[in-house]
């Protein structure tokens, strides 16, 4: 009877240990255990850009459906979870879905979450280069947030912020009617974003860019047309060409030394078929505008 009571006392204190362990497998040390859900939190991110922040951006049809920029929707979203300095997880979220939201399952720990939410074309995602290359860029907004992730981690906003820059041309003088499309070869160019940094990637030297010429605006003065790339501390020249159905230049301009910066419009305006086209960039509210000359 002795030896039955030693041997209850016993498991019992076995059952009291093995308890306590896994009380501290939970509780103890820095919150990362093993591969249990304990040590994972999903984590809900509500994102907006720097133009809804302020009210001044909605949708064509007024709503606010998604993340807008001069009345256009973003059409991609990527966020990408570093670890240690390295990549361990992305989301990819399309234009049939909500941009206004995602969430992730994080581990506890330190984590940098980089967000990019873009309405550029063909994207490709390169994953030890850390970039991302358009086939043709366009507005891009971005964010890298450091976040430690525990128990405690609740649901986040995120403002994301452009890092685009804008060549915008406006031909001053008339349009002649045989005008189909202007074409503007660049001195350096950048298509693409470093996802970890936000900086500017993909250069090309000598980059033609196009752009349609509706033809109701034959005949009329103050066409404009937009091309965008990665903004930077970077600059670069343009040679301005219209062309005819024929591929024929019809009209032309140049500038030189255009600062292309994060949230930067060079606005080029002056005339392309006769005289010397002057550019200059102006500031606004949402776009940092500047002015250059064309000759």
């Amino acid at each position: 009877m002795e030896t039955k009571r030693n041997l209850l006392a016993v498991a019992a204190a076995l059952v009291m240990l093995v308890a306590a362990l896994c009380s501290c497998s939970q509780d103890c040390g820095d919150g990362i255990s093993g591969d249990g859900d304990e040590d994972v939190a999903v984590v809900s991110f509500a994102l907006s850009n720097d133009e809804l922040a302020d009210g001044s951006a909605v949708a064509a049809d007024g709503t606010r459906a998604g993340l807008v920029a001069d009345g256009k929707s973003m059409t991609d979203l990527w966020v990408f979870d570093f670890v240690d300095g390295k990549e361990t997880g992305m989301v990819h979220l399309g234009s049939g879905d909500d941009l206004t939201k995602v969430s992730m399952s994080l581990r506890y720990g330190e984590h940098v979450l980089c967000f990019v939410a873009s309405r550029g074309l063909d994207a490709a995602v390169d994953k030890t280069a850390h970039t991302i290359l358009w086939g043709k860029f366009s507005d891009t907004f971005y964010k890298r947030l450091a976040l430690t992730v525990d128990r405690q981690t609740g649901a986040q906003t995120v403002e994301l912020e452009r890092v685009a820059s804008r060549l915008m041309l406006t031909v001053a003088d008339e349009m002649p009617q045989d005008v189909r499309r202007i074409a503007v070869k660049t001195g350096q160019w950048f298509s693409g974003l470093d996802y970890l940094t936000g900086d500017a990637a993909g250069r090309e030297e000598g980059k033609t860019l196009t752009a349609e010429i509706p033809a109701d605006r034959a005949g009329t003065a103050g066409v404009s047309v937009a091309f965008f790339a990665a903004g930077g501390d970077w600059t670069t020249s343009a040679r301005i060409e219209a062309l005819d159905g024929d591929g024929k230049v019809v009209g032309s301009g140049n500038v030189a030394d255009v600062a292309m910066g994060r949230g930067v419009s060079a606005n080029c305006t002056g005339r392309l078929f006769g005289g010397s086209m002057a550019m200059r960039v102006v500031l606004s509210d949402v776009w940092r505008d500047v002015s250059y000359e064309l000759q």
